[in-house]
């Protein structure tokens, strides 16, 4: 059981196909002195009525594509500082849920005033591919491929976010619990396989090209083969699992994770909790604390 636990209520977050309606009401929010204030106050006696320890945003993401605004960048530090301001001498913590992607970066944080003020730094590290391209891989690799292309591994993105001013003591690493699928259009299994779209839909989830923790561990025994493991080769513990329907998955193991030792944390992403057809109830996050501490 983990002790010292921290309950945090979050803001929205990406909710699809409503992200350009939410980053538009958010780039409202923080333009507005007025709004912000309101929100502020509304969110304190929020979390003071129901105890919670603190707020965690979920903005995705300010100044994002054609939905969000180039002021939001200063718009969001200034939004955030005000609410430290009030939070911290409540005890209460501020973190937010921060793009892992350089582009995104650039253009919505200013990540000296943020790592200032928020007292975790959440990084997205997961997403990094999925079935809108037309390749498979794994979606949250800790390291660079010999095929990668782009800067799209969980080490490139903590360490910009420290180059760019952010506490290293403060940066919270993602770990997603479930696996992203793809439809491959070969024989190809090995990333970067040619896929044709998303993996079908699990029973449990019922979203194409995706699959929750749960779903790929019973689906092992059902029809799925794992074809090989990049642990050695990229450090980020992939397994690739194939299906006869020529559909492959992704999911996370835990033999390598140092890369985590010189950040603050962890944070997991699992929308589907419950038994699996493993020994114990979510193993993965069983074994997140004993795998960081013994390496």
């Amino acid at each position: 059981m983990l002790t010292h636990t921290k309950w945090c209520p979050v803001t929205p977050g990406w909710i699809y196909p409503l992200a350009s309606t939410t980053t538009a009401k958010y780039s409202d929010l923080v333009s507005s002195p007025s709004r912000r204030a309101a929100f502020i106050r509304d969110a304190i006696n929020f979390m003071e009525q129901y105890d919670f320890d603190g707020l965690d945003l979920d903005w995705e993401y300010p100044a994002y594509h054609d939905w969000g605004r180039p002021a939001d960048k200063n718009n969001f530090a200034t939004f955030v500082q005000e609410l430290k301001s009030e939070l911290g001498p409540l005890n209460l913590l501020l973190t937010s849920a921060v793009s892992a992607t350089k582009q995104i970066i650039d253009a919505g944080y200013d990540i000296p005033k943020l790592g200032l003020h928020l007292d975790y730094i959440h990084l997205m590290t997961y997403d990094y591919h999925g079935s809108w391209e037309n390749f498979s891989d794994h979606h949250s690799p800790l390291y660079k491929r010999n095929f990668d292309t782009m800067e799209f591994y969980a080490e490139f993105t903590a360490s910009y976010w420290i180059a760019e001013g952010a506490p290293a003591n403060k940066l919270v690493l993602g770990i997603p619990l479930y696996g992203r699928t793809f439809a491959l259009s070969s024989d190809q299994t090995a990333p970067p396989a040619p896929a044709s779209g998303p993996g079908n839909a699990g029973n449990i989830t019922q979203e194409a090209g995706f699959l929750s923790y749960m779903e790929i561990c019973t689906a092992l025994p059902n029809g799925y083969t794992e074809v090989k493991s990049y642990v050695q080769e990229t450090g980020c513990g992939l397994t690739l699992v194939a299906a006869p329907s020529s559909t492959i998955a992704t999911r996370l193991q835990l033999t390598t994770l140092t890369v985590l030792l010189d950040y603050s944390g962890i944070i997991t992403l699992s929308p589907v909790t419950g038994q699996t057809t493993l020994s114990a109830k979510q193993p993965t996050s069983a074994a997140l604390p004993s795998t960081i501490r013994d390496n």
